[in-house]
């Protein structure tokens, strides 16, 4: 088996420690940073949508907030003709991926590669948070991957003794000395060999040379909701018009590959709090060192902290049925709600209002025939139809922070400031500051219909030897983030190629 992959080894400390995730999610090194198309329901601001460039992909560079999503989101996939994929038949793929550290032993899995913990730093707020949402109606629940996602709960996050946990760490690295597995880093495929319909292989620039890999079996690809469509569309699998007009053969005419492009709108509100918030650590570099000292010496310690430590899964309208927002809280705050790589300078919390199930719908098509070339992406993140929900969930943001439990440790809010009160003032700072959360699919989506690009098999339309394995194949996004859901997409394909 030959593993071909884009980027560099997963060496780097900013993968491994927690903390470093901002830096991480940023760095050249590591992430590839594609600038999106100006959004003309964000003022023409231009999004950079993030993707893993290493070992792991962006496992290695995520938030690693471990979620799964909803019983119904799976039995949506399963209601558009996806056998195999309703929420009882992936359950066990679920399980089959982790070993945690919590919940029932029918909802999680206890012998998998893959590692979910528990905190191994709990700020002070993050508690006071869980209490500020049940005083708003929200309940408390231990375990919103298991029978009910409805509920407050500390973040599950994919780390072991304190260390990322990524792809790579669970699954690769514990083979590597495998005699039939080839890995090869900084190998960057420009396209699928195809022959007579069948992908036979890959051609790949590595060290400044072009080569190419036969296939002896299956060409299974998994560059993510960005990559993969790019590839399929470079080899002559997409949208056939367009593909000629760039002087592409075109091997098969699949007008979906790039569409549907998916991806959940997240907004922040900030209070500054009269309380040490872990953004001061980052500032500080005697306090950096000793976190990371702290770290390196028992895994334990801020450093160990991913960027949101609580979470609340709920409905907008106060109901008790499925859960239609997010709302994360970070014992952390950015110094400007457009950029967040630095770090604020006062004491400071930020809530997350993420919408779990977004109407926009965008897509991804070639610049040009040349590889080395960016995607095109296109999306108006936010729908007139969403922006009520999205207004809805920053009311309930700003009452958890105004709630008997948490207003103590206010000292003003932040963002967006008390004068932002009425509908058309939350739209208009959403319009002003949302932001993509990072969990882009659907661009090689599942399906039986004429414009799905993959079978419910995940084998792509009219190529034999060619399955795609990634986040792009989600006919719609999940309500929670899509890290785990990739984890089991890629075990569901496992069972049956080794079938």
């Amino acid at each position: 088996m030959l593993l071909l992959e884009a980027g560099g080894a997963d060496t780097s400390p900013l993968i491994h420690i927690p903390a470093a995730v901002g830096r991480a999610m940023v760095h050249p090194d590591l992430d590839w940073g594609i600038e999106g198309e100006p959004d003309p329901s964000r003022q023409g601001r231009r999004e950079i949508y993030r993707a893993g460039k290493t070992l792991g992909g962006s496992s290695s560079i995520n938030g690693l907030f471990f979620s799964r999503g909803q019983r119904e989101d799976f039995d949506d996939w399963a209601g558009l003709g996806n056998s195999g994929w309703s929420y009882d038949d992936v359950l066990p793929f679920f399980r089959r991926i982790e070993t945690a550290e919590m919940g029932e032993d029918a909802w999680r899995g206890r012998d998998g590669p893959l590692n979910v913990s528990r905190l191994r730093s709990i700020h002070a707020l993050s508690p006071v948070f869980l209490e500020a949402a049940v005083a708003c109606g929200i309940p408390r629940t231990e375990d919103y991957n298991g029978a009910l996602q409805r509920g407050a709960s500390l973040a599950q996050v994919s780390q072991y003794r304190g260390r990322r946990h990524s792809a790579a760490r669970a699954y690769l690295h514990p083979v590597r000395g495998r005699s039939n597995l080839e890995v090869r880093p900084r190998a960057r495929c420009h396209r699928l060999l195809i022959e007579n319909g069948r992908c036979v292989g890959v051609e790949y620039e590595v060290g400044g040379r072009i080569e190419r890999a036969r296939a002896t079996s299956e060409v299974l690809l998994a560059a993510g909701a960005l990559g993969s469509p790019k590839l399929l569309m470079l080899s002559g699998i997409g949208p056939g018009a367009a593909l000629a007009r760039l002087g592409i053969p075109v091997h098969a005419d699949l007008p979906g590959v790039g569409r549907n492009l998916q991806e959940h709108p997240d907004v922040t509100l900030s209070a500054h709090v009269n309380v040490d918030t872990y953004n001061l650590i980052a500032r500080n570099p005697l306090r950096i060192a000793g976190a990371l000292a702290r770290w390196a010496w028992n895994g334990t310690g801020s450093a160990t902290s991913p960027y949101c430590q609580a979470v609340a899964f709920l409905r907008s309208d106060g109901g008790s049925g499925r859960p239609d927002l997010e709302i994360l809280f970070a014992p952390f705050s950015f110094a400007r709600a457009a950029d967040r790589t630095s770090a604020h300078v006062r004491p400071a919390v930020n809530v997350i209002v993420s919408l779990c199930r977004p109407s926009a719908r965008g897509e991804l098509s070639l610049r040009s025939a040349r590889p080395e070339d960016p995607p095109c992406i296109s999306l108006a993140l936010l729908a007139d139809e969403d922006l009520p929900t999205l207004v809805r969930g920053c009311r309930v943001a700003r009452d958890i922070l105004t709630s008997a439990p948490f207003a103590p440790y206010v000292v003003e809010e932040r963002l967006p400031g008390s004068a932002v009160s009425s509908d058309a003032e939350w739209i208009r700072f959403l319009r002003e500051t949302a932001f993509a959360g990072n969990h882009l699919v659907g661009t090689c989506r599942m399906g039986v219909d004429d414009d799905a690009v993959v079978t419910p098999r995940l084998e792509v339309r009219g190529i034999a030897g060619l399955r795609v394995i990634d986040a792009s194949v989600m006919p719609r996004l999940i309500s929670a983030h899509t890290n785990a859901v990739v984890f089991m997409i890629a075990e569901r394909a496992c069972d049956w190629i080794l079938r």
